[in-house]
């Protein structure tokens, strides 16, 4: 947890070593992970060989207009010679189908997103379940709220979703979520 190894720590093996956090509240959560890991590696579970690549453009927004440009569709056309991508932008890139690449009947191996995350403040009911949930097209923009129904979060995979065997990237701010003291 972020009080046993702090987020300045964290940091630094990400810039050194590229490596992220897991953190799960019970050695039961652990198991099963570590069980599906396995699983996946030795093949008991296998994904068709696919990347999807995820990305929001809204307008007036800078950002998403730069990722949608300059990440994404260069990533695409960079995999493109060596893998099977499918590039999902805009319009197509609402909730409803993040829903299915997360476990849905379109997962694949790979899924990279390149979008905003949903902020909370420490204080809010709903940070713990909905820090750095995924901000889809179905947001109107920066002019507009943002309403449940635009982001996908944690609470929104189902009981049905089947993600095991699946390798997710979210690129994403509030991701790592609500920092004390510090900017990491």
């Amino acid at each position: 947890s972020p009080e046993e190894i702090p987020w300045s720590f964290q940091h630094q093996l990400d810039v050194g070593y590229a490596v992220g956090r897991l953190h799960f509240d019970t050695l039961e959560e652990y198991a099963r992970y570590a069980e599906t890991v396995v699983a996946a590696e030795t093949g008991r579970i296998s994904r068709p060989r696919r990347i999807t690549l995820f990305g929001t453009r809204h307008p007036g927004d800078q950002a998403t207009q730069a990722m949608a440009d300059y990440l994404v569709s260069p990533l695409a056309s960079s995999l493109a010679s060596s893998y099977p991508v499918e590039t999902i932008l805009e319009g197509a890139a609402t909730k409803e189908r993040l829903a299915r690449l997360l476990g849905g009947d379109e997962t694949p191996a790979l899924l990279f997103t390149a979008l905003h995350g949903v902020g909370f403040s420490a204080e809010d009911p709903q940070q713990h379940a909905r820090q750095g949930a995924l901000l889809c097209q179905d947001w109107s923009g920066p002019t507009g709220p943002i309403a449940p129904d635009a982001y996908f979060a944690g609470d929104d995979v189902t009981d049905a979703a089947r993600p095991a065997g699946l390798v997710a990237f979210f690129y994403a701010c509030h991701g790592l979520g609500t920092p004390r003291l510090d900017s990491f």
